[in-house]
């Protein structure tokens, strides 16, 4: 440890904290979220009490190097809150494992350094935005590997900008989906892309911590086991009249049971409805009704 600690520049004499958090990646849960862990890990370096701040590869812990004495509640607290990441600080044997390896190269990364691992989950990103498409033959692997190729370049570049946690939901919800339909769009068509891409569910994979990926599990476990049971319920409703902002145009549809859609074509006036910041799905936006999973609290968007 102590040889690790000199040859980075940090001396075996100054006080390192570790804080367990939920930072793993939503689209590839091997490694750390750089998106994510970023603002926080630059805020912490900004500090003038703090020396360094490191994410470690999964994403799981971070760890602080203080200038003198550890400073968790007058310093570390309020930056993670503000950052909205949980966190615990460990203490005694549960820190043993990470000291072993800390600050290893490959296992530990500092700052901005986790970059690295944004450009990593861009790739898986782009992997998974036409693998269920190609396994449902909605693309052909000419058309999906084109798509990859575009879309993994778009988000090499897009997750390492920083941004704060509610614009990276935001993004992910809305920017991230509508660049890869548009995308999608140019190789496929207008009608096959939207029906790739809403069965990718891209914007359920990026930017997801530990946490949040067990509450997703959950909450799609509850949904398979309960959906005959409370999906014809007297409580649910499934049909919504939904309204074109565009034309006005009234129809009444039956929504969807165990999923939020993304994308409407209005019949009358043929214009490609959207949610509207913040709202899951087009029911929500612009329905008499707002969709199954929001009804039941079950909507993990």
């Amino acid at each position: 440890m102590k040889n690790i600690l000199q040859a980075v520049g940090i001396s075996p004499s100054e006080d390192v904290s570790f804080y367990e958090v939920p930072l793993v990646c939503g689209a590839a849960n091997n490694i750390g979220c750089g998106s994510r862990s970023k603002p926080v890990l630059l805020e912490l370096e900004r500090n003038p009490f703090i020396k360094e701040a490191w994410l470690n590869r999964p994403g799981t812990v971070i760890a602080i190097v203080w200038k003198e004495k550890a400073q968790t509640e007058a310093v570390a607290s309020p930056i993670f809150k503000e950052n909205d990441i949980i966190f615990t600080e460990l203490k005694d044997k549960d820190t043993i494992r990470y000291k072993e390896t800390f600050p290893k190269i490959d296992f530990w990364y500092q700052g901005a350094k986790v970059d690295i691992l944004s450009r990593e989950e861009a790739t898986t990103i782009a992997e998974s935005a036409v693998k269920s498409a190609l396994k449902n033959n909605l693309l052909t692997q000419n058309e999906a590997e084109k798509i990859k190729i575009e879309a993994e370049a778009y988000f090499k570049n897009e997750l390492v900008k920083i941004r704060t946690n509610e614009q990276l939901n935001d993004d992910s919800q809305h920017k991230f989906k509508e660049t890869l339909y548009s995308i999608a769009e140019k190789y496929i068509g207008r009608e096959r892309a939207e029906r790739a891409i809403e069965l990718s569910a891209i914007s359920n994979i990026v930017n997801r911590s530990s946490k949040e990926m067990q509450q997703i599990q959950h909450c799609e476990q509850e949904i398979i086991a309960e959906k005959n049971k409370t999906f014809m319920s007297d409580t649910m409703i499934l049909k919504s009249v939904i309204t074109c902002p565009f034309c006005r145009h009234e129809k009444e549809e039956t929504m969807p049971t165990d999923a939020c859609q993304y994308f409407y074509e209005c019949e009358n006036c043929h214009q490609r409805l959207k949610p509207k910041s913040g709202d899951c799905c087009v029911y929500c936006s612009y329905g008499t009704v707002k969709c199954p999973p929001v009804q039941e609290g079950t909507c993990c968007c």
